[in-house]
């Protein structure tokens, strides 16, 4: 699975991704059930690499991580981060 992250997102990776429209409180919402149904949403993602990639590097320089981004909540990508360092 690391190997998917280790790259650059492509360009336009947005404009298809499965989240695309919905409302991004979904995705931030720190409930059990909100995180569910994003990490549900974020599983039929035909881009779910490329998001990841992109949480990765917007995340690499900050203290802190939130939301459900390529279907990993912010303690997964906290581990996957270090493991890539």
């Amino acid at each position: 699975m690391l190997r998917f992250f280790v790259h650059t997102p492509r360009e336009g990776w947005r404009d298809v991704a499965a989240c695309r429209g919905m409302d991004s409180v979904l995705f931030y919402d720190s409930t059990v059930a909100a995180d569910k149904v994003a990490e549900t949403i974020c599983n039929t993602c035909p881009v779910m690499m490329d998001c990841g990639a992109q949480a990765l590097i917007e995340e690499a320089n900050e203290n802190y991580r939130y939301g459900i981004r390529a279907g990993l909540g912010p303690i997964t990508r906290m581990k996957l981060a270090r493991t890539l360092q």
